[in-house]
């Protein structure tokens, strides 16, 4: 198994948006609509890569950055604006479908 952040990102999303198919088939034997279970998988990929990117823009090396060096502390809050945004994304879905069923 590759350590990318990617790769990571993806396992940790297809195992929530399983966890949510398998709680929303037992608990309201009804399957979600696959638009919600991918809105699940992309946002929880997404919400692995914005903390990777914020802890990456925190620790690296200017030389790392390049250009970028002294674009340090907008990047934390993109990297934060895209992680908050995804998790909240994941949890508003996740109410919404058990509204519905």
């Amino acid at each position: 198994m590759s350590d990318s952040p990617n790769i990571v990102g993806l396992y940790i999303g297809l195992a929530l948006g399983l966890l949510f198919l398998v709680y929303m088939l037992v608990r309201h034997q009804k399957a979600p609509e696959f638009m919600q279970v991918a809105i699940i998988i992309l946002s929880a990929t997404g919400a692995v890569m914005g903390i990777h990117l914020g802890y990456m823009a925190l620790t690296v090396a200017d030389a790392v950055l390049g250009g970028f060096s002294d674009q340090r502390v907008a990047i934390v809050l993109g990297a934060l604006a895209v992680t908050w945004t995804a998790i909240e994304t994941t949890i508003n879905t996740f109410k919404q479908c058990t509204e519905d069923a």
